[in-house]
């Protein structure tokens, strides 16, 4: 069952929240069907040379390079975040990849997923299914939760 969404990352910085050293906090925002979840990459760059529009540092200085390296890892990782969701057909929310990305784990257990199967069950009696396995279905949940 798979399901259209719109996913964004924007790398920004802080520049109200210039840091001792004139430096601008690095953070990163992920939207999933218009859902936001910020997180700081605890990280600061120069705002003189921060390009909003690429979300990346301008320039060929050490510290440059450095912190887009820095940039591209995190998009890397995103990436493969996003790939996983994917391959465990997994709904994609802005704070679930946030908890992945952070390496928050949250249990999956049967129970959540065999509900979500039986909706999805329940969507195709009478097109691919007949009644009595919904039941049956609904039933082995019973026997689930107790």
């Amino acid at each position: 069952m798979e399901t259209r969404s719109s996913l964004k990352f924007l790398f920004f910085i802080k520049r109200s929240k210039l840091l001792k050293d004139a430096t601008a906090p690095l953070f990163l925002r992920i939207t999933v069907n218009k859902k936001i979840s910020e997180l700081s990459l605890h990280s600061s760059v120069d705002p003189d040379f921060w390009n909003s529009k690429n979300g990346c540092l301008d320039g060929k200085t050490k510290e440059a390079n450095t912190k887009n390296k820095f940039i591209d890892s995190v998009k890397f990782k995103l990436q493969c975040i996003i790939n996983d969701l994917y391959a465990k057909n997994l709904d994609i929310t802005s704070n679930l990849i946030k908890q992945k990305f952070l390496g928050i784990s949250n249990s999956i257990t049967l129970i959540p997923i065999f509900e979500k199967h039986n909706k999805y069950i329940e969507s195709l009696i009478r097109i691919d299914f007949a009644e009595g396995i919904l039941k049956q279905y609904k039933t082995t949940m019973s026997h689930l939760k107790n």
